[in-house]
């Protein structure tokens, strides 16, 4: 894990762990740290919070494997075309454009001008007319067209804003199935991190499971939220919580994926998600020093 890895791990935990202790009404105490000292149910972090104990375990998630490179390009590519349209979509929707993947891989700042000039003057006038989806389903037949100037096809998409963040994103479309690899890479983490939160569980800590992902294009809460159902579909060695950090430039979004039997879709929208500065998070894993042994007990 990199040292940027490890930053974001203490410090997701930190934002799940605050929102913890404001639902609860008590600060934080007896930290310790497991997963350092080798011991029994090695997971990131340990405490309590008022009279419970709880046992934290975080992992990064993609889609597929290989996407961070393919991720780099496009954020140069396609954060400038949201970055000009955010203020001017209606204020009341979030809008997507769903575009290939690699669709200006390879362009330097230069070739990519005239395009996103074209996809800003192209979002700006269609965006108004679009009919408005259900949270988590589109319009359908999907339109998909190639604006003038624009050398590959788009497809843009409404729904109601509902408290999330951003007026307009812009998911990477990859061939072959991504919600099967998704899945795939999502049942994997799990099945890697769950067994340590149940060594704790068992002697009675509260477990959460903390995903973390910073890829813009290809993954929200939504499908991540779905993919987390049909994992956990048959099984009964369930952590007690499940969240989303999804690491943005200047704020992450921690979304609540299930509490208790409680998933996204049962919770309202005010309490599917918060916004927190990262920069006023503290790195739990990466700033303290754990004891000498540990026991789960």
């Amino acid at each position: 894990m990199s040292a940027t890895d490890r930053s974001n791990e203490g410090r997701a935990c930190d934002a799940v762990l605050g929102d913890i202790e404001a639902r609860i009404g008590a600060p934080r105490r007896d930290l310790i740290f497991p997963e350092k000292t080798h011991g029994v149910g090695p997971v990131e972090l340990v405490c309590t919070v008022g009279t419970q104990r709880f046992a934290f375990e975080h992992t990064r998630i993609e889609p597929f494997a290989g996407h961070i490179q393919l991720e780099s390009e496009a954020k140069r590519h396609f954060e400038p075309i949201t970055e000009r349209v955010k203020n001017q979509l209606p204020a009341e929707n979030r809008f997507e454009l769903e575009v290939p993947a690699g669709a200006m891989l390879g362009l330097n700042d230069r070739a990519a001008r005239p395009i996103q000039d074209a996809l800003v003057r192209w979002i700006l006038a269609t965006a108004p007319g679009l009919r408005t989806a259900q949270p988590g389903r589109y319009i359908l037949p999907i339109q998909k067209v190639t604006p003038p100037g624009v050398p590959f096809v788009v497809s843009l998409h409404r729904w109601p804003r509902d408290g999330f963040p951003f007026p307009l994103v812009i998911p990477h479309l990859v061939d072959g199935n991504v919600e099967a690899a998704r899945l795939r890479r999502i049942r994997e983490a799990y099945n890697r991190k769950v067994p340590k939160l149940l060594q704790w569980k068992t002697a009675g800590a509260r477990t959460i499971l903390i995903l973390e992902e910073d890829d813009i294009f290809l993954t929200n809460h939504f499908n991540v939220a779905e993919a987390l159902e049909q994992v956990e579909a048959s099984r009964t060695d369930r952590p007690d919580e499940v969240y989303l950090v999804s690491i943005l430039s200047s704020m992450w979004l921690i979304t609540r994926l299930r509490i208790n039997d409680k998933t996204l879709y049962d919770l309202s929208v005010d309490e599917r998600f918060w916004e927190t500065d990262p920069s006023e998070l503290v790195n739990l894993t990466g700033e303290r020093r754990a004891p000498k042994s540990v026991v789960a007990g």
